[in-house]
């Protein structure tokens, strides 16, 4: 049980054969004056013990010489003070007695002070306890529990006024850590008794129950509220017991807390002894002993321990779990029998002696994982002189090293920073262990801790090595690998979009390059390709497809994030044909819209409607088969472009033209006939609504139209007669899509003979009929015969040389009138009298003969 010391006799102490000196010594302390008060502190520590959250037993134990006065038993001697600086704390507590052992070192038949006063030697330990409950302050980590009492033994030599000094320990505790700490625990009691020129061993036997690292170190002997007190010339803390130096100085075994010297005077020297507590590498807690050394004259030697197997190395180190076993050997220089005992500083271990007169002891022990670390226990051998049995303490360290375990680095990280978090495994605590660079950069915040945070590291691959030593258990390692990834690293461009054309179906991929870490990645987005190397900028892609092939540049910078781009190779058929707008286009309102019909691209070539003049609007211009909306009456011109990108040629045209005809477009009405007297003449045609149109023609006659489109144009070269010229109307689509029309032009001749109705006729009645002998008009003028008086029937009224019949006997006189239409003196006429005689009248025979004869030769005599 923590603070329960147990009843080894330890330290250093020298068989003293002068027991005259030492009694001596003890008496001028005790009779000095003024001093009595002081002579019974010898020394003591200040031990606590956790029993409950923020509860703890603090225990002093103090050494008391039997030749003094009695020891503490109340009052502000076993007042005790408990402070914090962090907490803000600061109170007293007092304790109370918890018993008395003696643990005078004399042979078994020599009368004890404590328990005679027949007895010269007495020593006596006294236990104090106390609990102190630090729950009502928040956790802090700089509690110090002290205590002092006046006065400090007169007979001390080392230090200044030491009768006038207060004897002064302390004990440090932290209550931040879990589980909660109990202090070091002094297992050897503090009666050192020495001879002037032998070898000093001393060992406290300190052990932690909590298995924390133990470290020991001399300090200054301290009074009043801690103060250090002064040492007298040849002493000093660290040298505090006076010696002739070299390598009869006072050393301290750091680790064992094993004390040598050899001194070289007699005197009563102070030791102040402070045992520090690691855990995990931390200080914890600490605590002190003070004691004193009492160096006489003496005539014969201490026994001597061996260390393990006999050698002087009082170290061993093993595996958890491997059984270790030594032997310690002793020897009395006087021949005296020796006696080994230990602390039982370590559980579950034993040691057995054996052997006569010089024991032999073996140590054995399997130590298990929870006792990795540093484990301590002393080793006492003693003598059977007397009246104070020689003594000698060794201190023994086994450091069990945990077994080899295999160790793990942590999983490989990517990162954006230049600091990443490790997350190494460690089995056990205990081992020596570090992180070591294998290659790139980074600064380990802390090197021992596998969840360090390393800074600085370069970009790229960074690896790092988790190192455990299991010391002679081997050791194991590991590495991680932390890749660190550019933050400023150029986004992924993807290179120039590309066009291609049949046969070539193959080309080489223009992206940026990613730095190492990132890697750059080709994916096919949609289309075909085969990439001759994926992680390539400048990879070669084969297989394109025939259109739109888009591939995908992909930057993977880790955890800085990804970036893409992409590129397009547009790879165009050369079988693809030219461009062809379709037939021309001819609608009839109310009909607005028509569907083109543009010839058929192959993708990726494209092809778009534009309006070249007129109006309307394209529905969809890159379809072949668009609507267009919106078309008025007219003309209007629509162009189908083919684009296909670098195939030769690049790009083809084609128009395609819409006319919308209007219904109410009139039919072709070419005008009134007309008559004229003049070789030209002008045209009235009806007018189309546009984009209707006439033509004119000529049907008949002849005549050199100057406009042939126009409705209303000049004709000229007009042939006498009847001209016939025909206006036709073309009004498309619509319901009247051709009509046409005549207009007869009549040209009289100007130069036309005016009428002459031909010589008179004289005619017997043998003969009832006429020819005529009319001037002949030039057509279209016409003549006409008309009866002014007589009678006859006349054949042919228009004939300048129809025949009469019917001719009555005497005067018949006939009009030939010339018509010759609108020419100037267009009507003319002239008379012809047709005699007709009888022959049965008087004279009318004889009449009849000369006037044949007479008309024969000489014409119409009557006329």
């Amino acid at each position: 049980m923590i603070g329960q010391l147990r009843l080894c006799l330890a330290g250093l102490r020298q068989r003293t054969t002068s027991l005259l000196s030492i009694t001596l010594l003890l008496l001028a302390a005790a009779l000095a004056p003024q001093r009595a008060q002081a002579t019974h502190a010898m020394g003591g520590e200040l031990s606590f013990e956790c029993i409950g959250n923020d509860i703890y037993l603090v225990t002093l134990n103090f050494y008391r010489d039997c030749n003094g006065v009695a020891a503490p038993t109340g009052g502000a001697d076993l007042q005790f003070n408990v402070r914090s600086t962090q907490c803000g704390a600061n109170f007293n507590a007092n304790l109370t007695p918890a018993g008395v052992q003696v643990i005078t070192p004399i042979c078994s038949f020599e009368t004890d002070r404590c328990l005679s006063t027949g007895g010269t030697y007495g020593i006596e330990q006294h236990t104090y306890t106390a609990t102190i409950n630090l729950s009502a302050f928040a956790n802090c980590s700089d509690w110090i529990v002290a205590w002092d009492l006046c006065c400090r033994n007169n007979a001390i030599t080392s230090l200044v006024s030491p009768g006038g000094q207060q004897l002064y320990l302390e004990a440090r505790l932290n209550n931040t850590v879990t589980p909660c700490d109990n202090s070091p625990e002094f297992l050897t009691p503090p009666t050192p008794f020495y001879c002037v020129g032998q070898p000093i061993s001393y060992n406290p036997g300190a052990v932690d129950v909590d298995g924390d690292s133990l470290a020991f170190q001399l300090v200054n002997a301290r009074g009043v509220n801690g103060g250090n007190l002064a040492y007298m010339g040849g002493y000093s803390f660290t040298q505090p017991i006076h010696n002739a130096g070299g390598a009869g100085a006072v050393v301290l075994n750091p680790v064992t807390g094993t004390l040598t010297c050899i001194p070289d005077i007699q005197q009563v020297a102070v030791v102040s002894y402070r045992v520090s507590e690691y855990r995990n590498g931390v200080l914890i807690g600490s605590t002190t002993r003070d004691i004193q050394f009492v160096v006489r004259a003496c005539t014969g030697q201490a026994p001597t321990a061996s260390g393990v197997n006999g050698t002087n190395d009082y170290d061993v180190e093993v595996c958890a779990g491997t059984p270790v076993t030594f032997t310690i050997t002793s020897t009395d220089p006087n021949g005296d029998n020796t006696f080994l005992t230990w602390n039982n500083g370590i559980p579950g271990a034993s040691f057995t002696v054996a052997g006569s007169p010089f024991q032999t002891g073996t140590f054995t022990w399997t130590p298990t994982n929870a006792n990795i670390g540093q484990n301590f226990f002393t080793v006492t051998v003693q003598d059977n002189g007397c009246p104070l049995i020689g003594t000698n303490d060794y201190g023994f360290t086994i450091t069990v090293t945990p077994p080899n375990t295999p160790v793990s680095a942590g999983p490989d990280q990517s990162v954006c920073a230049t600091s990443a978090t490790l997350a190494a495994t460690l089995p056990f605590s205990q081992a020596p262990h570090n992180w070591t660079v294998i290659s790139g950069t980074g600064t380990f915040v802390s090197s021992i801790d596998p969840g360090t945070v390393v800074n600085g590291l370069s970009i790229g691959a960074n690896v790092f090595q988790w190192n455990v030593d299991y010391a002679t258990c081997g050791s194991a390692n590991d590495q991680v690998t932390i890749t660190r990834f550019d933050p400023a690293l150029a986004p992924a461009t993807a290179g120039p979009d590309q066009e291609l054309c049949l046969p070539t179906n193959s080309t080489t991929l223009a992206a940026n390059t990613a730095a190492a870490p990132a890697v750059g990645t080709w994916t096919v987005i949609n289309g075909t390709g085969t990439f001759a190397n994926a992680n390539s900028p400048t990879s070669g892609v084969s297989g394109l497809s025939v259109g739109i092939n888009r591939y995908r540049w992909t930057i993977n910078n880790g955890p800085c994030g990804n970036t893409q781009d992409d590129v397009i190779v547009t790879v165009f058929d050369n079988n693809q044909p030219l461009a062809n707008a379709g037939p021309d286009i001819q609608i009839c309102t109310p009909a607005t819209s028509v569907t083109m019909q543009g010839s058929a691209v192959t993708l990726p070539a494209t092809g778009v409607w534009t309006l070249q003049s007129g109006t309307g609007v394209i529905t969809t211009p890159g379809s072949p088969n668009t609507t267009i909306t919106g078309l008025p009456v007219g003309v209007h011109t629509f162009r189908w472009t083919v684009n296909n990108g670098p195939c030769a040629p690049p790009s083809s045209f084609d128009d395609v033209v819409i006319t919308v005809f209007s219904a109410s477009s009139p039919n072709a009405n070419a005008g009134a006939d007309q008559q004229i007297c003049a070789t030209s003449a002008s045209l009235t045609g009806s007018v189309p609504t546009f984009p209707a149109s006439g033509v004119w023609s000529v049907v008949s006659g002849g005549g050199a139209i100057t406009t042939p489109n126009n409705p209303i144009t000049g004709v000229t070269g007009l042939t006498t007669g009847t001209n016939i010229f025909q206006w036709t109307v073309n009004n498309g689509a619509c319901a009247n899509g051709v009509t046409s029309d005549q207009v007869t032009i009549v040209v009289f001749d100007p130069a036309s003979p005016v009428s002459n109705a031909g010589p008179d006729q004289f005619i017997c009645n043998t003969v009832t009929t006429a020819t005529m002998a009319a001037s002949v008009p030039v057509a279209p003028a016409a003549g006409t015969w008309s009866v002014q008086n007589g009678g006859g029937t006349i054949t042919s009224v228009n004939d300048p040389n129809t025949t009469i019949t019917g001719l009555p006997v005497g005067e018949n006189i006939f009009v030939w009138t010339v018509t010759n239409g609108p020419c100037p003196g267009s009507t003319t006429t002239d008379q012809i009298t047709v005699w007709i005689y009888d022959q049965n009248a008087p004279d009318a025979e004889c009449w009849c003969r000369s006037r044949a004869v007479y008309s024969e030769q000489h014409g119409n005599p009557h006329r």
